[in-house]
């Protein structure tokens, strides 16, 4: 593998997931359409996310809200403390993780993304006005596509492969 293979294998999966899971979303919205029924948009253009809790604001929605009302509040979500919070952002992402199969990449790419949201609380808090220049906001944008783009990596295949991607991402 070549870096350049591993970035365009990640944006290939990048498109590869939105394509599949927001035009799943799109023919049930359709299907229940023909039948009478209103249902809410389930993707809100994620890719153009400015970080990772608006990615995960804009990505199936349904998934979000339920994960979010029924293991992230439960848990006490933001209340006890900051060590609170993380804790129980990583154990709520790694559930979604293995929702999503009963296999170690999945828990992992949860533990990734809850460690996503975790570090963007505390970066949030210590710069509460990030500056409103196009620079910054596309900056923000690509920095949470490549974010999400590794995370892809981490959700579609087993750990080994993912470290022998890493490996060449980072020329080791």
């Amino acid at each position: 593998h070549t870096p350049s293979a591993v970035l365009l294998l990640m944006f290939l999966q990048w498109v590869r997931i939105l394509f599949d899971f927001s035009g799943y979303s799109d023919i049930a919205i359709g299907l229940a359409k023909t039948m009478g029924l209103e249902l809410p948009p389930n993707f809100r253009f994620p890719y153009i996310a400015r970080n990772i809790a608006d990615f995960w604001q804009r990505w199936h929605m349904s998934l979000s809200s339920w994960i979010r009302d029924y293991i992230y509040i439960p848990l006490g979500g933001s209340r006890h403390g900051p060590g609170r919070k993380f804790l129980n952002l990583l154990l709520t992402m790694f559930i979604c993780g293995l929702w999503h199969g009963a296999d170690w990449h999945f828990g992992v790419w949860g533990v990734y993304q809850g460690l996503g949201l975790a570090i963007h609380s505390v970066w949030e808090k210590i710069h509460k006005n990030p500056s409103p220049g196009s620079v910054g906001l596309w900056a923000r944008i690509g920095f949470t596509n490549l974010f999400t783009a590794y995370g892809w990596l981490i959700f579609f295949y087993p750990l080994q492969n993912v470290f022998e991607y890493t490996k060449t991402l980072f020329f080791l």
